[in-house]
C-alpha cells in the first residue's frame, strides 16, 4: 500500500488476475482497494484483483501515516450506491455486470439491473455479486 500511495496522481498500469491491462491515473487508495481514473472511466479496483503493476515515479515516497487507509472496497460501493451511480461490474470470469447498487454486504453486493423478457420488453431484475469475482468497478 506505500508503494501506491506514493503513486498518487501518476500514471500507472495495473495488470489483473484475469490478464486485464489497465491504464490511468492513480487517484486514491482505500482498505484493499485503489482508484484508477483510465480515458473510458473512473475505475474501483480492489487489490486481490491486482496480480502486478508498473509505472509511476519512482522517487516517489510518502509517509505511511499520512495515506487514511480506513476506507474498505464495501465502504466504496456504499458511496456509489448511495449517489445512485450506474456503474459497471467486471467479473473475473471475463462477464461484466450493469445497474445500480442497491445493497452491499460484507461479501456480496446486490445490483439492480435491466434486462429483456422473451418478448423484447424492458424488465429490472435483482443480481448478487460475490464480491470475491470482481475485477473492477467502472463509473
Amino acid at each position: 500500500m506505500d508503494r501506491f500511495a506514493a503513486q498518487i496522481g501518476e500514471l500507472i498500469t495495473c495488470f489483473t488476475v484475469d490478464s486485464q491491462r489497465l491504464i490511468g491515473v492513480l487517484d486514491g487508495i482505500g482498505q484493499g482497494w485503489i482508484q484508477l481514473n483510465t480515458r473510458a472511466e473512473s475505475l474501483v479496483i480492489p487489490l486481490t484483483a491486482i496480480d502486478f503493476w508498473e509505472g509511476g515515479n519512482k522517487f516517489s515516497h510518502v509517509d505511511a501515516s499520512s495515506v487514511n487507509r480506513k476506507l474498505s472496497f464495501a465502504f466504496a460501493l456504499r458511496a456509489l450506491s448511495r449517489a445512485r451511480a450506474h456503474v459497471r461490474f467486471y467479473h473475473v470470469s471475463g462477464s461484466m455486470s450493469e445497474g445500480v447498487i442497491e445493497r452491499v454486504g460484507a461479501d456480496f453486493v446486490e445490483v439492480s439491473v435491466r434486462g429483456e423478457d422473451e418478448k423484447g420488453r424492458t424488465q429490472r431484475g435483482m443480481r448478487v455479486l460475490p464480491l470475491s469475482s470482481v475485477i473492477a468497478v467502472g463509473s
